[in-house]
């Protein structure tokens, strides 16, 4: 999470408690989508093959599925136009669900070293 994209209005405190939930959800789902990726790093990482040079080959993957989750985040936002378009939310909240379960096997993070 990078904090100075983290906030909330301090006048969205005064809304009706499920217009807060909703806020809340979508928020929730940033975070989802952050998970999918940890996951997604994880799939990468106990099924890749990597040589010596396993450092930087790493590291090429671990930015590219950064890259792939920062890319995610903004489709996010600008389909549910920051939550705002109640059907494009559900339709994601229906979305990220699905993508996590079936990225369910990758839940665990731990993983053991694997090189030729």
């Amino acid at each position: 999470m990078h904090r100075a994209n983290s906030f909330i209005n301090e006048r969205a405190l005064d809304a009706p408690v499920s217009a807060i939930e909703y806020l809340v959800n979508h928020e929730e789902k940033h975070f989802d989508i952050s998970e999918i990726f940890a996951r997604e790093a994880v799939r990468a990482l106990r099924t890749g093959r990597f040589t010596r040079n396993h450092a930087k080959e790493i590291g090429i993957l671990m930015r590219r599925i950064f890259a792939q989750s920062e890319a995610m985040q903004a489709l996010y936002d600008k389909e549910t136009s920051n939550g705002s378009n109640a059907l494009a939310q559900q339709e994601w909240n229906v979305k990220i669900a699905e993508r996590l379960k079936s990225l369910g096997a990758y839940k665990n993070k731990s993983l053991e070293k694997r090189f030729q």
